[in-house]
C-alpha cells in the first residue's frame, strides 16, 4: 500500500508542477490535457490506499461510522484546501495586476501558478509525513481499542 500511495502522491505533485507551467497563450490539448491525464493517474493511485488506511483496523460494526468520518474529512479538507488556494491565487493575481506591469491574463496565470506550486509543495510534505505513519507493520498486531456499543442505553438512565 505504501509504495503505491507514495508513487501516486509523486505523480500528483508532478501533474501540479506541469499545470504551473501554463501560459496565457497555451492551449487545452497541448498544455492542460497532458497534465490532467497525469493528475488522473496519480489520484487513482492515491485514493484507494488512503481509503484502505482510513478503514484498516476498524471493527465491522463501526465500518459505517468510520466511512462517514473519512468521507466528511475528505469533503471538508477539499473545501478548505480549495478556499485557501483560491484566496492565494486571487491575492497574487491582484498583487501583480495592481503593479501594472502585466495584463489581466498574465496576472491570472501568475496567481494560478502560485496556487499550483503551493499545492504541489503540500503534496510533497504529505508524502514525506505519511511514510513513517504508514510504514509496513505499523498498524498490524495493534490491540483493538474497545468502543462503546452504539445501541446500548446511556449509563444511569
Amino acid at each position: 500500500m505504501l509504495p503505491v500511495l507514495t508513487c501516486g502522491l509523486a505523480i500528483v505533485a508532478a501533474a501540479l508542477l506541469l499545470l504551473a507551467q501554463l501560459t496565457p497563450t497555451g492551449g487545452f490539448v497541448p498544455d492542460v490535457l497532458p497534465a490532467m491525464l497525469v493528475f488522473a493517474v496519480g489520484l487513482g493511485l492515491t485514493w484507494v490506499p488512503v481509503t484502505i488506511a482510513a478503514m484498516q483496523g476498524v471493527p465491522k460494526r463501526y465500518g459505517g461510522l468510520a466511512s462517514g468520518l473519512y468521507n466528511t474529512s475528505y469533503q471538508l479538507g477539499s473545501a478548505l484546501g480549495l478556499a485557501i488556494l483560491s484566496a492565494l491565487a486571487a491575492w497574487r493575481t491582484a498583487q501583480i495586476f495592481a503593479g501594472g506591469h502585466t495584463g489581466a491574463p498574465q496576472s491570472a496565470v501568475a496567481g494560478y501558478r502560485l496556487a499550483f506550486y503551493v499545492s504541489a509543495a503540500a503534496i510533497v510534505v504529505t508524502a514525506v509525513l505519511i511514510v513513517p505513519l504508514l510504514r509496513p507493520g505499523s498498524g498490524e498486531g495493534d490491540s483493538e481499542v474497545p468502543l462503546p456499543d452504539p445501541v446500548a442505553p446511556p449509563a444511569g438512565g
